[in-house]
């Protein structure tokens, strides 16, 4: 049977994923991933990459993206993919990923001892100031 599937990015990029290695979820885990510095580090992070789209600004659209992404077992991010986006808000969409694709890496998630994957949503905030 297979053992691993292949996940090709927009960018060319591909992952491969191994069947038999789980992917946590958040709340199961005991030791959730972190980013550098903690929570407050991470708002820093998004606010001061995060470039508003030009057409989302001249139409006042803003909102919630929710983007969804494995933090690997050596803290990369991982598996980059919008879960929930914005009526009309595709540049913000597309930003919101832009900017996860940059984080540095965090702290895995630890499960019995050992680093493991885990996967997490996060909602990214955009709005005009």
């Amino acid at each position: 049977g297979l053992t691993n599937r292949f996940f090709i990015h927009a960018d060319g990029r591909i992952d491969t994923f191994n069947f038999h290695e789980p992917i946590y979820e958040l709340k199961a885990i005991q030791e959730p991933p972190s980013f550098p510095g903690g929570d407050g580090e991470l708002f820093n992070f998004l606010r001061s990459n995060i470039i508003y789209p030009q057409h989302e600004k001249e139409n006042g659209i803003q909102g919630k993206v929710f983007v969804t992404f494995v933090i690997d077992k050596d803290g990369s991010v991982i598996n980059i993919e919008l879960y929930k986006g914005i009526l009309n808000g595709a540049g913000l969409e597309k930003e919101a990923i832009r900017v996860v694709q940059h984080m540095p890496k965090w702290s895995p998630g630890i499960q019995n001892g050992k680093p493991v994957k885990v996967r997490y949503i996060m909602p990214i905030f955009l709005k005009l100031n």
